[in-house]
Formats: C-alpha cells, sequence, structure tokens
C-alpha cells in the first residue's frame, strides 16, 4: 500500500503542512544538549519556502527548454523530500520523548548572555529568534543556545536572570518545559531594600508555589505572616493552596489564621476540611462547633461534625448532628442512611 500521494502538487502541499506542524512541535518541545537545535526551525522554514515554490513550479509547469535548471530542480526536490522525512521522524521523536514525560522537573536557573535573531513570519513564524544562556555554577555552569517563539521575544534581554523548568524525557533527551523569568531573584532584591513590601512577597510566594516548592512557599508565607498578622487574604490564599496540593500538616495554620480575622462561613469550612484531612477530629470539632453556632442556618457544618463523632466513636452526638442537617435541608444524600446505621450502632444491634 502506497501512504505518500503520487501527485507532486499534492506531494509538496503535504510537505508543506507537515514541515509547519514539525516547526511548531520544536519550539514547544525544546530539546536541551545540541546547539544545532535552535536552528532546526529555520531548517523547517527554509524546507516549508523551498516547498512552496516547488508547488507554485508544478501548477505553472515546467518549461519545456528548462535544461539543465530542470535537472537541478529535481535532485532539490528529492534531497527536499528526503529531509521533510528526517525532519519528521525527528519532531515525532520528540513529541514522544517530551509527551510521555511523567518523571519530575527539575529547576535549572541561569542568566541570559544574548538574544539574537528575529523572527519573520507569513501566518506563522518562518524564523525565529534564540536566547543563549548560561546556567548558574550549582546547575553546570553550561552555556545553552534555545529557539525563542513569537510571544517570548520581547521578554528577555542580556543579563536577566531566568529559570528553566527540565523535563528528562521519556526516551532520556532533556528538554525544556517552560522558560521564565526568575521572579524570586527580582523578588528578594526588592524585598533586602524593602522589608515590608507586601506585593514583592506575595509574587515571590506564587513563584514558588507555582515551580513546586512548597516547603520554601510555606516558609516565605509564614514568614509574611508575622510580618503582616492582619492579612486575612492572604493567609486563606495560602491555606487553600496547601490544602489542595496535598500539604495537610501547614494548611491548617494559615486557615486558623484567616478564620480568626474574618470568620467567614467558607473560611470556616476550608479550615474544618482542612483539619479532617489531617486527621485534627478535635480540632475540626472544635471549629464546626463555633461555626455552627455562627451559622445556625449552614447545613455542611453539622454533616461534616456528624463524620467527625461518628469516627470518634461519640454515636449519640453524630446522630444529633445528622438530624439536624434533616432539619435544615431535607434530602442531603446518604443522611438518612447513615443516621440509620450510627442508630444500629448506637443500640448494639
Amino acid at each position: 500500500m502506497r501512504l505518500l500521494p503520487r501527485s507532486p502538487w499534492l506531494w509538496h502541499a503535504l510537505a508543506v503542512g507537515v514541515a509547519l506542524w514539525a516547526m511548531s512541535t520544536l519550539v514547544k518541545y525544546r530539546v536541551l544538549g545540541w546547539s544545532v537545535g535552535a536552528y532546526l526551525p529555520w531548517v523547517g522554514g527554509a524546507l516549508v519556502l523551498l516547498n512552496v515554490g516547488l508547488l507554485v513550479r508544478q501548477f505553472v509547469g515546467p518549461s519545456p527548454d528548462e535544461g539543465a535548471f530542470g535537472d537541478v530542480a529535481r535532485r532539490v526536490d528529492r534531497g527536499a523530500r528526503l529531509l521533510i522525512i528526517a525532519f519528521t521522524y525527528w519532531a515525532l521523536f520528540v513529541v514522544f520523548d517530551a509527551g510521555l514525560d511523567r518523571s519530575p522537573r527539575a529547576l535549572w536557573h541561569a542568566e541570559v548572555v544574548d538574544v539574537g535573531g528575529r523572527t519573520v513570519s507569513v501566518g506563522v513564524p518562518l524564523i525565529y529568534s534564540w536566547v543563549s544562556v548560561r546556567t548558574s555554577a550549582g546547575d553546570g555552569g553550561r552555556l545553552l543556545k534555545l529557539v525563542l517563539g513569537p510571544d517570548e521575544q520581547r521578554k528577555f534581554w542580556g543579563g536577566e536572570s531566568v529559570v528553566l523548568t527540565i523535563g528528562p524525557g521519556r526516551f532520556g533527551v532533556p528538554w525544556v518545559v517552560a522558560f521564565d523569568r526568575d521572579e524570586e531573584v527580582y523578588c528578594r532584591r526588592l524585598l533586602e531594600s524593602l522589608p515590608n513590601a507586601v506585593h514583592p512577597w506575595h509574587d515571590l510566594v506564587q513563584f514558588l508555589f507555582d515551580h513546586g516548592r512548597l516547603p520554601e512557599a510555606v516558609i516565605e508565607g509564614r514568614r509574611y505572616m508575622d510580618a503582616h498578622p492582619d492579612d486575612a487574604d492572604f493567609a486563606y490564599w495560602v491555606g487553600d493552596n496547601l490544602n489542595v496540593r496535598g500539604f495537610d500538616a501547614d494548611a491548617p495554620y494559615f486557615l486558623s489564621r484567616a478564620v480568626a480575622l474574618r470568620p467567614t462561613r467558607y473560611y470556616s469550612y476550608r479550615l474544618a476540611w482542612a483539619l479532617t484531612r489531617r486527621g485534627d477530629s478535635a480540632g475540626a470539632i472544635e471549629v464546626l462547633t463555633q461555626a455552627s453556632i455562627r451559622y445556625p442556618g449552614a447545613w455542611e457544618f453539622p454533616f461534616l461534625l456528624g463524620y467527625q463523632y461518628a469516627r470518634t466513636r461519640r454515636y449519640a452526638e453524630a446522630i444529633t448532628a445528622l438530624q439536624r442537617v434533616d432539619a435544615i435541608k431535607p434530602g442531603v444524600p446518604e443522611v438518612d442512611i447513615t443516621l440509620a446505621r450510627l442508630r444500629a450502632i448506637k443500640n448494639g444491634r
């Protein structure tokens, strides 16, 4: 079975589409290790232009007196076909290497040495600019050259601190997951000169969260709360982020600070849930009891309270809490079934 098209004009049209896809792939999944990789999208751009020219030639039709030029065009056509195939296979390898990579990411700190080139675009970029970065001594002190996409052209300049998120690759070929300005460096510099600045500290904690550095985010969050003890929004934001990401040991500290400053219904429930996840039934019961008194029409507090009482084998109080749920909001799923089970346990059946 023949998979490639027989028609020359259809082949060139397909080659243009495949080359454009391969170019965008090699920019999305930037491979480390070979400086030549930064120039591969340019190769793709040349292939696109070449095949567009050959496609136009097919529509116009070869001149009968082409002679030697026709022979050259045919050789170029054959060479371009081989190059397109090799280019496509490499792009497919990069897609699988990066797309199937589930390994932990590494962070490399670096400094921009040079930014060069410019983007030439005809609907899609054909020529890309590039950036040379030198990693920190702790990350090997290597000089790397990376291609820049159109949206990254004006984001970096010489001497800027950047951070690269690196994936080891499913088949052992490392690639750049993300390439960002190193906000940590600039935030810490601002905090050195303005120790009580609010926004740089917020940005620093956000940066640490975004890059998976949760223990450091906890440390900076605690330092911030010591300096700004009345920022309930920040306390809740950090606590909820930690809770969502599974840091159950530290989330209640921030959420309890938020509830102490602003005991809203939602803040109180999130604190109770964080304590529940941590296994602190006594703390959760205390928070839920106070919240039930503060918000008597809220059914979620006695619902979770019934779970906590049942967990600590205080079955009579669990039944009372769930009966209150039924009174506030009849028809909550599982309440009737759970009440029947708790009554059976209480009565020794």
